[in-house]
């Protein structure tokens, strides 16, 4: 039996009807493929809206669709609040969530004007990025930083003490390829009262 294979970089899987089989059998197999495909391209994109929240920092509930490392860490952010204090970057232990440092990135909080820079990046998403941004003005690695919604996201997570949860497409660009990025920003202090630090935590596919 002659098959005949064909790889298509696109999102438009092509329909078999349109296409000539040599065999019964090569027909089974493409539409098999064409199948797997679907349910990948769908479990990943999950054929979804972006969603983006603004969440109570106490109260405020993760949507059900949240990965469970998202969870965890807001579990452990708020395990070291002091009554309605915010947690501070001392608190920080990372040997107690050892799973999650490769997709944290700390973000150290300029007031004043508001100016952002990253403090700690982890090892995951230094690949992402495809440099070490540690150091780096945020609007300055990514010059389209200031056109998106991140920056405003990240103000009212400083002034208002809430998390900011997002789903969807990245709006950084990164130096790897993917289809979604799942992310939250939650508000520390740094020694003083206000929010100095954002930790951030993101799972890219």
């Amino acid at each position: 039996m002659r098959l005949r294979v064909y790889v298509y970089v696109t999102d438009q899987i092509p329909n078999s009807h349109d296409i000539e089989y040599s065999s019964t059998a090569a027909k089974c197999l493409f539409d098999v493929f064409v199948f797997k495909v679907d349910i990948e391209r769908r479990g990943r994109r999950g054929d979804m809206e972006t969603i983006e929240l603004r969440l109570d920092a106490r109260k405020g509930a993760l949507p059900e669709s949240a990965s469970p490392e998202m969870y965890e860490i807001v579990e452990y952010w708020r395990s070291l609040f002091r009554g309605e204090i915010l947690p501070n970057r001392s608190d920080i232990d990372p040997t107690k969530i050892p799973r999650l440092l490769p997709g944290i990135i700390l973000v150290d909080v300029f007031h004043d004007p508001y100016r952002f820079k990253f403090r700690l990046i982890g090892e995951v998403m230094i690949a992402y990025h495809g440099r070490n941004l540690t150091g780096f003005w945020m609007d300055e690695a990514f010059p389209h930083y200031n056109n998106t919604a991140t920056p405003g996201n990240m103000i009212d997570v400083t002034e208002n003490h809430v998390m900011n949860y997002r789903f969807g497409p990245p709006l950084m660009t990164y130096e790897k390829n993917f289809i979604d990025m799942e992310r939250i920003f939650l508000p520390c202090r740094n020694g003083g009262d206000k929010v100095e630090l954002l930790l951030t935590f993101t799972i890219c596919r």
